[in-house]
C-alpha cells in the first residue's frame, strides 16, 4: 500500500535519506536510493542476508556453513505464502550432495491508517509532551501481536525515542535518560487523552 498524503507530509520534517546515507558511508545501488529513502526502507519489502559464517582461514573446505537472513514484508503479503516461496527457492538452489536446514520465525505485516482517530490522539498526545511534531514511520519488526490485534481491528500504536547513535539491537545498545523521561512524559499525555475518551 502507497504511503499516505500524512506519512509523506511528515517524512518532509526527517532528515533527508541521502544524508542519512553519507553518514554511514553506504553506496547506493541507485540514484535515487537518497530521495526515496523512507519509501523503500519502510514501505516496501526487502529481503537482506545479516550473517554469514563458514569455514576458517586455512586451505580446508568447510563441512557447514549457516547463514541468517530476513526478509520484511509489506501490508497485504502472506507470510506464510512468502516463507514457502522462500523456502522453494533455496532448496531449488542447494547443489546436490548438499543438506539445507531452515528456521523461522514469522509474523504478518499489518498497516494502520494516519486518518485513524487512536493514531490522531496519539500523535497529538506526542506533540505536546515533547514540543515537537511527530512523523509517521512505516518499520519493520517482528511483533505478532500487533497483527494480532490488526487482525481484530484494534489500532496500535508503536512509538521510538532512540536516535541512531544508540545502537539499536548491537552489542554496544544505549538509551540516555533523557530519552527514557521523554518517553514517560509521552506515555503519561496519551494515556491521559485515551483516559478523557466518551465511554461507549
Amino acid at each position: 500500500e502507497p504511503p499516505s498524503v500524512a506519512e509523506l507530509e511528515s517524512w518532509e520534517r526527517l532528515r533527508p535519506g541521502q544524508e542519512l546515507l553519507d553518514e554511514v558511508g553506504a553506496t547506493p545501488l541507485a540514484s535515487d536510493s537518497g530521495d526515496d529513502f523512507r519509501r523503500r526502507n519502510g514501505a516496501e519489502p526487502s529481503f537482506e542476508v545479516n550473517w554469514i559464517e563458514g569455514g576458517a582461514a586455512r586451505t580446508v573446505v568447510p563441512a557447514e556453513a549457516r547463514a541468517f537472513v530476513t526478509l520484511r514484508l509489506a501490508p497485504g503479503q502472506d507470510a506464510a505464502a512468502i516463507g514457502a516461496e522462500l523456502e522453494r527457492l533455496l532448496r531449488n538452489s542447494v547443489p546436490a550432495g548438499v543438506e539445507l536446514e531452515l528456521e523461522s520465525h514469522t509474523a504478518a505485516p499489518s498497516l494502520f491508517a494516519a486518518e485513524l482517530p487512536a493514531i490522531q490522539i496519539a500523535r497529538e498526545a506526542i506533540d505536546r509532551a515533547s514540543g515537537m511534531k511527530t512523523a509517521l514511520i512505516r518499520s519493520g519488526g517482528s511483533i505478532p501481536v500487533v497483527a494480532d490485534f490488526a487482525a481484530a481491528g484494534i489500532p496500535v500504536i508503536v512509538s521510538g525515542f532512540g536516535l541512531a547513535e544508540d545502537e539499536i539491537h548491537a552489542p554496544n545498545e544505549s538509551f540516555t535518560l533523557d530519552h527514557l523521561d521523554l518517553s514517560e512524559r509521552c506515555a503519561r499525555e496519551l494515556l491521559q487523552a485515551l483516559a478523557a475518551l466518551p465511554q461507549d
